[in-house]
């Protein structure tokens, strides 16, 4: 009975971390969608408020945060303008495609959007208890409640108030 409570708790984490990670990659998108332009500063401030959404969870080293805006030609070729990494996430270069396939429902001819990716390495709170030797009989070394899950969303939004957010400063 207890390794079933143990276990309805882990899965409970899993979820409850899953939504903050999709929250935190939905408040991101929606801050910088909402200027005019944006400096690497307030892209610092951005990622540092999407840390601080994370809370309770621990951050340091679980978490990785990307903004990017993107540019779609007249030819639907998508181009990075700028992006913004912090945390164990990845940058994409600017003047390079993105980083990653794009959804069809977002490529459309002459316009841009923001891209918000936030990753999250869920850690379960008991790793040790699903290794020990007296659960291996019933294969839980081999499971993967010992080990760690990413988690992660991927947001894109268009600019509320100007056709392509500029940023200043960015890499």
């Amino acid at each position: 009975m207890l390794l079933i409570y143990i276990g309805l708790f882990e899965v409970n984490e899993a979820f409850n971390q899953d939504r903050k990670i999709s929250r935190t990659a939905s408040s991101i998108a929606d801050l910088v969608a909402q200027t005019q332009t944006i400096s690497l500063a307030e892209l610092v401030a951005v990622t540092d408020a999407g840390d601080a959404l994370m809370a309770p969870y621990p951050t340091t080293g679980r978490i990785g945060l990307m903004i990017a805006s993107v540019s779609i030609d007249a030819n639907d070729n998508a181009t990075t303008d700028w992006s913004y990494s912090s945390g164990t996430g990845a940058a994409w270069t600017a003047g390079d495609p993105p980083g990653e396939t794009l959804p069809d429902e977002i490529v459309q001819a002459n316009t841009s959007f923001i891209v918000a990716k936030a990753e999250y390495s869920f850690a379960p709170s008991f790793p040790d208890l699903w290794s020990n030797p007296l659960f291996s009989e019933f294969g839980a070394q081999d499971s993967i409640l010992g080990q760690s899950i990413t988690l992660s969303d991927t947001v894109y939004l268009r600019p509320r108030l100007v056709s392509q957010i500029a940023c200043s400063d960015c890499p």
